[in-house]
């Protein structure tokens, strides 16, 4: 099983062994520019190895299956949130909608929190993977409803 490895602002990792727990800072500056995923085997002082693969994005992306509605033109469409994190979410549409890059869209969805916490919140397309399938970004990032109590205990 290859192990995510979060880079740091600094453009270094810390990778730890998953035999003896030994921590090592890396510069990993070398691998930032590359499109790729990068995945690397690294070797421990004990002499084991690990297959960790290079998390380059900026916050940690959580895998998810909210129920959500998207507003699109007035219509409201069923939608998955497929993953989470602080910047933006992944969502698949449940029927072929044409949205492009820059377009922005209303999503509202349900968290998985005790409460079954509602959230809207407006999204900029980023990608489109297919004409269901797009990563979105926040239009804000200011967290101060149950999204931000949600990343607190919850991430």
């Amino acid at each position: 099983m290859k192990t995510q490895i979060f880079v740091r602002p600094d453009l270094s990792a810390t990778f730890t062994c998953s035999k003896c727990g030994k921590t090592n800072k890396k510069d990993v500056s070398s691998f930032i520019c590359h499109q790729a995923t990068v995945q690397l085997k690294v070797k421990c002082k004990c002499g084991n190895i690990d297959h960790v693969v290079l998390q380059r994005r900026k916050n940690f992306r959580k895998k998810t299956n909210f129920d959500a509605t998207v507003l699109v033109s007035g219509e409201k469409i069923p939608a998955t949130i497929e993953d989470l994190s602080k910047n933006g979410i992944k969502m698949n549409i449940h029927k072929p909608v044409p949205l492009e890059d820059g377009d922005r869209v209303r999503v509202r969805f349900t968290l998985d929190d005790k409460t079954h916490s509602s959230v809207l919140r407006e999204v900029e397309i980023i990608k489109g993977f297919s004409k269901t399938q797009y990563g979105c970004e926040f239009t804000s990032y200011d967290h101060y409803d149950n999204l931000g109590q949600y990343f607190l205990f919850h991430f």
